[in-house]
């Protein structure tokens, strides 16, 4: 028999426990720890070909005010009601007496998982490709190009009438079809076919290069760096996590509801 942590009511079942430990889904009252060490049974169940009957517990500790009474995962195991017991309890010295064999299935490191938001005031660019510039930047820089499209056909046209060439040929619609192209091109570095004979041409696509060439190495300078930079640094303490504009996520167990009654714990009262 294995015991199990579920703070839910009426459960009873092996089927149950099994159906709600096997769920890759968020249940109210089991822990991540409770699933993770479900699989690691089933692992070693099909490996050495035996049947597990589960027994839940309510807790992972605690005892009846004045008695030797345990209660929760550690009092099953104490009292011999079942074989193996699969938990995220920490098994202090006091604890050691309750087990024969204790295998560490986890390692305890203590750190603090949050998300880089605004409100962090934290200038994280690493992997962010929009970042080297702002969003103003880019609004500014994509109207500029749209403004030198726009010059550009402009000219080519004004031109054209005034060389008396027929507008409507099929070469001359060709190149205003290839002017965007040609901006393109210039913008990924990647030159012009066929090159502008027109000196108004010539001096928007030297200034279209020039512009694109400072914003390409800006661009691509701040993103290998932003990847080579270290990771930048949040919240280092409770204190601190407290004080921020996070809004902090507990999973909805025993353990939270208990550890948050206890008044003693100045911290956890004032993040309440």
């Amino acid at each position: 028999m294995t015991s199990e942590i579920i703070d839910q009511e009426n459960i009873t079942s092996n089927n149950q426990i099994i159906e709600i430990l096997s769920r890759t889904s968020k249940d109210v009252g089991v822990s991540a720890f409770s699933k993770y060490h479900f699989e690691l049974s089933e692992i070693i169940r099909e490996r050495l070909n035996f049947t597990v009957n589960y027994r839940n517990a309510r807790g992972w500790a605690g005892k009846i005010e004045n008695s030797t009474f345990r209660l929760g995962y550690s009092g099953i195991m104490q009292r011999n009601e079942a074989d193996i017991g699969a938990s995220a309890s920490y098994n202090r010295i006091n604890r050691f007496e309750f087990f024969d064999i204790i295998q560490q299935s986890w390692m305890l490191e203590t750190s603090f998982l949050f998300r880089f938001t605004p409100n962090l005031n934290v200038h994280n660019q690493r992997g962010n490709f929009l970042a080297p510039f702002q969003k103003h930047v880019w609004i500014v820089s994509l109207v500029t190009f749209l403004i030198l499209i726009i010059i550009w056909i402009c000219i080519e046209h004004c031109v054209r009438c005034l060389s008396n060439t027929a507008i409507y040929k099929i070469n001359y619609d060709d190149n205003l079809y290839g002017i965007p192209l040609n901006v393109i091109a210039v913008i990924c570095q990647q030159g012009l076919d066929p090159i502008p004979k027109g000196i108004s041409s010539r001096i928007i696509t030297i200034t279209t290069f020039i512009f694109s060439l400072v914003m390409y190495n800006y661009y691509t300078s701040s993103v290998v760096g932003g990847l080579l930079s270290n990771t930048a640094q949040g919240p280092t303490s409770v204190d601190e996590i407290i004080s921020s504009e996070l809004r902090l996520s507990f999973e909805d167990i025993g353990y939270y509801k208990i550890l948050f009654r206890l008044e003693s714990k100045v911290l956890v009262a004032s993040a309440l």
